[in-house]
C-alpha cells in the first residue's frame, strides 16, 4: 500500500523527517533510537540469537526399582515394631492321636470337609492341623474362653470352627468362604481374643488396636459388633465405626484406646486420614474379598489375616497367590458345598 506524505518546514527538517520515515518503513534496516540499535536482535550492544526449542526427551519410570525401594522402606518401618507372637495352639493329645482314617471320617460326616495345600506341597512337612471335635480340645489351655463359650450354650463347634480354630491358633492365615450363620464370626473372634491378650508387649504400649475387622456394609458391621459384644474377655474393648454414625464420637472412642475395631472401609479410611488411628493391627479379618487383596492397609506386614467372604468365584483363585508373602504355605479346605479355607502367611 502506498501513502502520500507531504513534508513541510526547512530543508534540513524535511531531509531528517524523510530519513526517519524510510527507516521506519524499511523492515530490513536496523533502527536506532537514542544510541541503541533495534533490529537484527541487537539490544544495548548485546546480541541474542534465537535458538529453536529442543524436543524434551520422554522420562521413563523404573517401576522395578521403585518397588524395591518401597519394599525396603516398608521393612525398615516395620522392623521398629515389637516382636509379634503368633502361635498359641496347644494340640490336645486326643486330637494329635487321631489316625488319618479318623480325620478323614470326621471331615466327611461334617459336611464333607476336604483339606490340601494349594500348591501341592506342605511347608516343612507340616500337615494341616487335625480338626477339633469339642471346645475343650481346642481351648483347654484357656479356661476363661471356655467360660465365655459355655455362657452361650453352644453344644459343639460348627464345621468351619472345628477346622479354622487350629489353623488360626497356630498362627496361619485363613481364607474361609461360608454361608451366613455358619459361625464365621466366632471362628476368628476367639483366636483374636487370645492373640490380643497374650502378646509380650503390654496393651498400653502397642500404639494401636490388635484386631481389625472389615465389613462391606454398615449392617454387617453392626451385626458383627453385636456378636463380639457377647464375649467379655480380659477387658478387651471393641468399637464399630461406619458411615452414618457420629464421626466425632467414633474418633473419640478410638483415641481413648480399643483392641478391636470393626469398620466399613470408607469410615476406616476417614479415621486413618484424620490421624485418629495408627492402625498397626496384627490380626485382620474381612468379608471384602476383592478389595481386601488390593487394599494397602497400614497394618503390620507380619500380621495374621482371615478373609471370609460369602462366595468365592473361580476367577478369584489367583488373588491369594499374589497377596501372600509365603504362598508355599497356602492350604485349601472345602466345607459344605460353599465353604473353603485357604491357609498361608499373608
Amino acid at each position: 500500500m502506498t501513502v502520500e506524505v507531504t513534508l513541510t518546514g526547512s530543508k534540513d527538517c524535511r531531509q531528517t523527517a524523510k530519513q526517519l520515515i524510510e527507516e521506519l518503513t524499511d523492515d530490513s534496516a536496523p533502527r536506532s533510537y537514542g544510541g541503541n540499535s533495534y533490529g537484527g536482535n541487537s539490544y544495548g550492544g548485546n546480541s541474542y540469537s534465537a535458538e529453536e526449542p529442543q524436543e524434551e526427551k520422554p522420562r521413563y519410570i523404573d517401576f522395578a526399582e521403585a518397588n524395591r525401594a518401597y519394599e525396603k522402606a516398608q521393612k525398615e518401618r516395620w522392623a521398629q515394631l515389637p516382636p509379634l507372637k503368633k502361635n498359641f495352639y496347644v494340640e490336645d493329645p486326643g486330637v494329635a492321636a487321631m489316625l488319618p482314617e479318623e480325620v478323614a471320617n470326621f471331615r466327611k460326616v461334617n459336611n464333607n470337609i476336604t483339606a490340601s495345600y494349594a500348591l501341592g506341597q506342605s511347608p516343612e512337612n507340616s500337615p494341616i492341623p487335625n480338626p477339633v471335635q469339642t471346645f475343650e480340645q481346642c481351648f483347654s489351655e484357656y479356661p476363661e474362653i471356655l467360660t465365655q463359650i459355655y455362657n452361650q450354650s453352644f453344644t459343639k463347634p460348627s464345621p468351619i470352627q472345628s477346622q479354622a480354630w487350629p489353623i488360626l491358633l497356630k498362627g496361619l492365615d485363613l481364607i474361609g468362604v461360608a454361608q451366613t450363620g455358619t459361625g464365621k464370626t466366632l471362628a476368628f473372634l476367639l483366636p483374636g481374643l487370645i492373640h490380643t491378650d497374650l502378646q509380650p508387649i503390654p496393651r498400653s504400649q502397642r500404639g494401636g488396636p490388635n484386631v481389625l475387622v472389615l465389613a462391606p456394609t454398615r449392617e454387617l458391621a453392626l451385626q458383627i459388633e453385636k456378636e463380639v459384644k457377647k464375649y467379655n474377655y480380659r477387658d478387651i474393648k471393641s468399637v464399630c465405626i461406619y458411615g452414618g454414625g457420629s464421626r466425632r464420637d467414633q474418633v473419640n472412642i478410638v483415641k481413648q484406646g480399643v483392641e478391636i475395631i470393626i469398620a466399613t472401609p470408607g469410615r476406616l479410611n476417614d479415621l486413618v486420614q484424620a490421624g485418629a488411628n495408627s492402625l498397626r493391627a496384627s490380626v485382620t479379618s474381612t468379608n471384602i474379598i476383592h478389595r481386601r487383596f488390593r487394599m494397602r492397609l497400614a497394618a503390620r506386614v507380619d500380621r495374621r489375616s482371615l478373609v471370609c467372604p460369602f462366595t468365592w468365584k473361580k476367577g478369584m483363585g489367583d488373588s491369594p497367590n499374589t497377596a501372600l508373602s509365603e504362598p508355599q504355605t497356602l492350604a485349601q479346605l472345602n466345607v459344605d458345598f460353599v465353604v473353603e479355607f485357604i491357609s498361608g502367611v499373608l
